[in-house]
Order: structure tokens, then sequence, then C-alpha cells
């Protein structure tokens, strides 16, 4: 049995990119021929997305807009499958009977969270059955501890569906990620709440500098060595240059939507080109 993997920090080409792709769709079809519990196929599922998302950043930064919204498609029928697998099977966050399909407080490795972002840059809208799953989580603490990254892009994607910071936004930020070592973690998600704050109260003055701070905050991932629970996707390391932020993305097509003269004075290599 071949175990899915977290998809390589070698992948620095399209050409990579798409055997990376490849690699991780057999995973998935030799977890399913071996009969392999479904919270593994979501796993396999989560590694297929991440390969295509590598690739979707990679033709964004170089202008294959086309190319770039054909990845998205592909992501979100990745993630629809995946929610297909967690309600059919109960699949739950909580570490609690040892049942066959069970995730336990280490297995669940689907980020549903920023596939929602990636829904909202490529339909105008969110996904409604991955709005309803992250809603509905409620995840014990011996979990958010080992998941936090993936709880904070669920409270992300919650807070542009909601066009608001949620309640418990910074609260969730600041008791999960006050480890100094992962501070630009910290600063990364504080100072997106902030953009979204900005934008739901009308602060459209305050936008340019914060969003400023938000493109900085992605130039340091390159340098940072704390970012080990982030992906490639996330700009670190050699793909700081070869991706953009798609968190800051959703944003500003959220904090834009009604103002399309201001968006288009926007000078960010972060905008999804929505034209």
């Amino acid at each position: 049995m071949i175990k899915p993997k977290r998809p390589s920090s070698s992948v620095y080409g399209i050409d990579d990119a798409l055997m990376k792709i490849k690699n991780c769709m057999l995973c998935k079809l030799d977890s399913i021929a071996s009969g392999e519990q479904a919270a593994t196929q979501v796993r396999a599922l989560e590694w297929i997305s991440l390969s295509i998302q590598n690739l979707c950043l990679i033709y964004w930064r170089e202008g294959r807009i086309k190319d770039a919204k054909e990845t998205m498609i592909q992501i979100l029928d990745q993630t629809r499958e995946a929610i297909t697998l967690v309600q059919k099977y109960k699949l739950t966050l909580a570490k609690s009977s040892p049942s066959l399909n069970e995730i336990g407080s280490h297995d669940l490795w689907f980020d549903f969270g920023r596939s929602a972002l990636f829904g909202y840059l490529l339909t105008d809208d969110f996904e409604p059955s991955v709005i309803r799953l992250c809603r509905s989580t409620r995840v014990p603490d011996l979990v958010l501890k080992k998941h936090y990254f993936h709880i904070a892009n669920m409270n992300l994607a919650l807070s542009v569906f909601a066009g608001k910071r949620i309640s418990g936004y910074n609260e969730f930020v600041c008791d999960y990620l006050k480890n100094p070592r992962i501070r630009l973690t910290k600063k990364s998600y504080l100072d997106y709440g902030n953009l979204i704050d900005a934008a739901s109260k009308s602060r459209r003055d305050d936008l340019p500098e914060l969003i400023a701070v938000c493109e900085e905050n992605y130039l340091k991932r390159a340098d940072d060595k704390a970012f080990n629970n982030f992906t490639n996707n996330d700009g670190i390391s050699g793909f700081n240059t070869l991706h953009v932020d798609y968190r800051l993305a959703a944003i500003l097509k959220w904090a834009y939507r009604d103002y399309p003269k201001d968006r288009k004075k926007l000078k960010t290599i972060h905008q999804w080109n929505w034209d």
C-alpha cells in the first residue's frame, strides 16, 4: 500500500507539479483498491488538492488565469468528494470511539477552510456544503493544538463569508498561535482579521496600509524557518516567488466587490484577475 504523503518541497515547476498530481492520484486509487478507511481516502484527497493548488498558484503568478481557473475547478471537485466521505461515514475531528472510519485527533488532514477560499475566488460565492461543514465543526482542545492551521483557515473563510471578523477570531489566534517560534503565523492571521475588520466597517482609507502589511508578511515567509506547519502553497522558501497569497486575494475580492474603480487601482500581485 502506497501511503499518501505531503507534496514534496522540491516541486518548483509546472512539469514537476503535474507529476506530483499524477503520483497523488495513484495514491488515492491505491487506497481505494486496498479498502483503506475513509479517513485515509480523505487524506489522499487532501494531497491531491494540495498538489493541484500548487499548480494553480504557479499558473496564477504567471498570469495564466484560464489555466488557474481550470485547476480551481479540480480543487473544488476534490473538496466535494472529501465532504461526501465525511458525511457518508460521519467522520469527525473529535477523538472518540475507535470505530472503523473514525478520524482521530491526529488523522484529519483536509483543509476545508482553504478550499472554501479557493472556491470563492472561482465562483464569486462560497460552496454551501463547505461552509456548512466549517460552521458545524466543534473541535476539542487536543485537536485544536494539532490542527490550529486548518481551524484558523476555517475561521478566516467564515469571516469573509459573513462579511466581518467572526466572534472569537482573535481569541483563537492568540490562544493557539502563542508560541514565539510561530510569531509570523500569528501576525499573519491577526493582520488578515484587521483587514477584514476595516473593510467591514467601511474604513476604506485604512485598506492600502493594511494590505501592505499583509504583503510584507507574505514576503517574510520565504526566510521564516518556523513555518513548518504551513505548506508549499503558503509561500514558504523558494515557493514565495512562484505563488501568491490566495488568502489575501480572497479578502481583497470581498473587500472591493462593490468598488470596481478602486479595485483596478490596486497594485498587488495577490489580486485575483476577475475579468
